[in-house]
């Protein structure tokens, strides 16, 4: 009776903590498309302007669209939404969150702004 507690307490904690997803997000994605209901809704962005974001395990890279790299951070993510972090060159650290979707090949990352919130619409390259 003892063990089955400690094994139903045990599937409780793990059902509900949200898990590490960093390996889902791992790989290269390209900012094709955007939502925003303040500009109309659904629009593509121009070849100059798409950057590029790579997740590693650890890492998320960003690009501009000739493969500079621009930006480097630490992240971390859960189910739903992943939260950048870093240190300016002063030393003081900074973070911020974004929710985001993952369905098959496309990424979409949610910025939540209150009634003007805008989405980025990422596809895999890798």
């Amino acid at each position: 009776m003892k063990k089955f507690t400690i094994l139903l307490a045990l599937t409780i904690v793990i059902i509900s903590c949200e898990k590490d997803n960093n390996d889902l997000l791992v790989g290269k994605w390209k900012h094709v498309e955007g939502f925003n209901i303040m500009a109309g809704g659904k629009y593509s962005i121009p070849v100059q302007e798409q950057r590029i974001e790579e997740y590693t395990k650890n890492f998320r890279i960003l690009y501009d669209f000739e493969g500079n790299e621009v930006a480097r951070s630490n992240y971390d993510a859960t189910e739903t939404k992943v939260t950048v972090n870093g240190n300016n060159e002063d030393g003081k650290a900074w973070s911020f969150s974004f929710e985001y979707i993952l369905r098959h090949d496309t990424l979409t990352l949610k910025h939540d702004g209150g009634f003007e919130y805008y989405n980025d619409i990422l596809v895999r390259l890798e």
